[in-house]
């Protein structure tokens, strides 16, 4: 009787390991009966799967009850149940959703993904407000294969943009600019950028285009009127990584320290070992600093403790960033137009104190169907960007982190905040040294350039559609971009320091692009005589209302 019992639970589990285990197959193809290569075929819920070979057959251990996804590019996903069976052919159903996606690409065209012969990647503007950035084309970065994006640590710089090994060109609603950057647009205003790669799709942009292209496409009104105000507020700690800076020894060159007559002469940090205990009033080695009490009677200056109260300069002089956006928006339309007003302001603190950036953003945009046939889309963005602080950067004197690297540990920056010498206040900056390096706090607060740049972005775009399978476009854009940047600029000679007058720099570059393109499958054959016509009337148009929008004179 045991041995029954035995064999019976011997049964049960040979059976259960055998549905636990089965080895199924099949065939993947498409309604048309073409066998499909590459289809993902997962278990459900697991990490469990394999991929159909170039005969669209597969092989899978799975067991009873197991769920089967069946995904492939172009189709919709498919579902099976195993159940004891050993093959299971599965017949994918492609999806109209995913084969009729619409990408904008040269010229402003939208066509359907799966017509291109070149490669294209669209990006949604929604991702930039998500995860805002001080520029919006970071947003981009590890995106886009192809498309390299190296941001800038350094305030107010644009990341620098390459696609295979060149500069693409920027397109903001259709309209090419060469000189465009990323803070001019602000990321509330992005519908989507579309990322052309390669000469075949950006030939419409000529040698311009040859590296490809970032087509930026702002956002229209949709049906019915909306208010939006988006805010956001950031804040920048640190550096995630400073360079190290040796505490051991202080200013001066093979270990000893000089300061006579108002001046240190080495310029390097390899002086005397710091905090060396000494028979003197305070403990420590002391000699005479740049700050040193002067004797009334003797007028030399009076040694002091030569110990390591700078070891915390940078953090003592870096202060927290700061980012605040605001945007709001009116939105409306109907069936025979809409229209779409925002206006954006962001506020950048920098680390380095008294430096920031403003930027402001207005835009306009509408479209209006004059006829069943004739539709005009037009937008205007104006952008202004101010700066009363333009930051130095490189390696030098005039840089702030420069100054800050060479500096001893022996050295306090926190002493040197009242940055004019006593007595010689807006003439003569208080510097320990003051052949190699300036005061950052002087820097921070005298050695001041603004930036405040002017920039309009502007098209207009006529479409006549003369029938389903042929229609025109005219398309009229102008970019005009007014730079102003102030500078004071200061000579520092051994031993003094002179303030000259402020310099004014003036730049201003005009763009100004039409383009004509046409779109058609089929042309009849009376059609050439009304497209020609039509074609006369809207160039006319739109030269004159080109001449008068650039004619305007800027404010």
């Amino acid at each position: 009787m045991k041995l029954f019992n035995v064999l019976i639970i011997l049964c049960f589990v040979a059976e259960s390991y055998a549905q636990s285990n089965i080895n199924l197959s099949g065939v993947v193809t498409s309604e048309e009966g073409e066998l499909l290569m590459g289809v993902s075929v997962l278990v459900e819920g697991t990490q469990k799967g394999v991929v159909t070979d170039f005969d669209g057959k597969y092989a899978i251990k799975v067991a009873k009850g197991d769920v089967l996804n069946f995904s492939f590019l172009g189709f919709k996903l498919e579902k099976r149940i195993v159940s004891t069976t050993t093959t299971l052919n599965v017949t994918m159903i492609p999806s109209e959703e995913q084969l009729d996606e619409i990408v904008v690409t040269a010229l402003g065209i939208k066509k359907e993904v799966k017509s291109l012969g070149y490669s294209v990647t669209e990006f949604d503007g929604d991702n930039m407000v998500k995860a805002r950035e001080t520029n919006p084309a970071t947003t981009l970065t590890g995106k886009v294969a192809g498309l390299d994006i190296r941001t800038s640590t350094d305030f107010f710089q644009d990341p620098q943009i390459s696609m295979r090994g060149g500069t693409p060109l920027i397109v903001i609603d259709g309209v090419p600019n060469p000189n465009a950057d990323f803070y001019e647009i602000s990321a509330d205003d992005i519908e989507n950028i579309s990322v052309l790669k390669g000469a075949t799709a950006s030939a419409l942009y000529g040698s311009l285009g040859r590296s490809g292209a970032l087509l930026i496409t702002t956002k229209r009104g949709g049906n019915k009127v909306t208010v939006e105000y988006n805010s956001s507020t950031q804040f920048q700690s640190g550096f995630l990584r400073s360079p190290e800076i040796q505490t051991v020894y202080g200013t001066g060159d093979a270990g000893e320290y000089v300061y006579v007559d108002g001046f240190e002469y080495s310029g390097y940090v390899w002086g005397p070992k710091l905090d060396q205990p000494a028979n003197t009033e305070s403990g420590y080695f002391e000699t005479p600093q740049y700050n040193s009490p002067i004797d009334p009677i003797t007028g030399q200056r009076i040694a002091t403790p030569f110990v390591s109260k700078g070891k915390n300069n940078i953090d003592n002089f870096f202060r927290t960033g700061l980012l605040q956006t605001h945007n709001l928006s009116v939105t409306g339309g109907n069936e025979k137009g809409n229209f779409r007003v925002s206006a954006s302001k962001s506020y950048q603190e920098a680390m380095v104190p008294n430096m920031d950036l403003d930027v402001y953003g207005f835009s306009v945009a509408g479209g209006y169907k004059l006829s069943d046939k004739f539709t005009v889309d037009a937008s205007l963005n104006y952008g202004r960007q101010e700066s009363e602080n333009y930051p130095n950067l490189g390696y030098g004197s005039q840089s702030y982190l420069y100054s800050i690297m060479w500096m001893g540990a022996n050295i306090d920056l926190r002493e040197m905040r009242n940055y004019w010498e006593e007595g010689q206040e807006g003439f003569q900056q208080l510097q320990y040294n003051k052949q190699w390096f300036n005061n950052p706090w002087f820097m921070a607060y005298e050695y001041n350039q603004g930036w405040f740049r002017n920039t309009t972005l502007g098209q207009v775009n006529l479409n006549y559609q003369i029938s389903d399978d042929l229609g025109f476009n005219v398309k009229s854009g102008f970019s005009p971009i007014v730079l102003e940047q102030h500078k004071r600029n200061l000579k520092v000679t051994s031993e003094v320091l002179t303030i000259i007058p402020m310099e004014t720099i003036l730049l201003t570059t005009n763009l100004i692009s039409t383009s004509i393109q046409m779109q058609c499958c089929l042309i009849p054959k009376n059609s050439v005589r009304i497209f020609r016509s039509l074609l006369i009337l809207v160039l006319e148009f739109v030269m004159q209302n080109t001449c008068n929008l650039v004619s305007t004179p800027m404010v």
